[in-house]
């Protein structure tokens, strides 16, 4: 594929978030995936703490975003799938895959993917994650009433209360974040080897909803190294300190590439 045929590819491609020809001319890039029960915008303001040579590229899902109206596939793993199926030519450039929460699922199930294609990423960065065969702390959400899975999303105090009770905000946001949240539920690890790159896994220190020893745990899915960063704040501590945490991958592309 040719300079113009990527840059066209690029631009008509539904997963990602903005188009832009700068994708073509980076020498890296972070592709991000978000949590359940959140939106691929978060990660837009992540462009202003990288340096120009590195570009953000936050991932759009099914039933987000400008794909609002399509049906959300059954599985992680589908999502993973269908996602490199169709965006190859995204990785002809050095990546790192960052995903937080659900998205370290997606992220991870996308690596071992690319891997098996050939297309290694530099990193895996999962963020407010236990390793993936660890899935006893998962939400489990399907069959909850509303105010029951309104609980859920209140203990991570991500959603001001405020729009909790609006109605005509839980009418959209609801039937998405049910979906997100059923994700992570159904998600079963298939076992297959070790990834043949470094991961990373980032957390903040008072993160209640993952344990120590399942962060720990990511080591079994690196035959390189796995290294654990650490952060203040809870689950989302990555909105409470995005320099911090964009610095820290920057870094890491840097420390990959030299």
């Amino acid at each position: 594929m040719n300079n113009n045929q990527q840059k066209a590819a690029i631009r008509t491609n539904p997963w990602v978030l903005f188009s832009t020809d700068s994708l073509i001319d980076v020498s890296a890039q972070v592709i991000c995936f978000h949590a359940a029960g959140c939106q691929p915008t978060g990660f837009v303001s992540w462009r202003r703490y990288f340096s120009k040579q590195v570009a953000v590229v936050p991932i759009v899902l099914p039933m987000h975003g400008s794909r609002l109206r399509e049906c959300m596939p059954y599985s992680l793993q589908e999502i993973a799938g269908n996602f490199v199926a169709t965006s190859l030519e995204l990785f002809s450039r050095p990546t790192i895959l960052f995903g937080h929460s659900m998205g370290a699922m997606i992220a991870y199930e996308v690596a071992c993917l690319l891997e098996a294609r050939g297309r290694l990423p530099l990193a895996l960065v999962v963020s407010g994650a236990q390793s993936p065969d660890r899935r006893e702390v998962v939400d489990r959400t399907i069959g909850l009433t509303d105010e029951e899975f309104l609980d859920v999303l209140r203990a991570y105090g991500s959603i001001s209360e405020e729009l909790l009770q609006n109605r005509e905000f839980l009418d959209y946001y609801l039937p998405v974040a049910r979906s997100d949240f059923a994700l992570c539920e159904r998600y079963k690890w298939r076992r297959q080897p070790a990834l043949m790159l470094p991961i990373h896994t980032f957390n903040g220190v008072d993160d209640t909803h993952i344990s120590k020893d399942g962060i720990e745990q990511w080591s079994s899915f690196s035959r390189i190294c796995c290294m654990h960063h650490f952060f203040d704040g809870g689950h989302f501590y990555c909105d409470q300190s995005p320099e911090e945490v964009c610095a820290r991958i920057e870094a890491l592309i840097r420390m990959t590439l030299r």
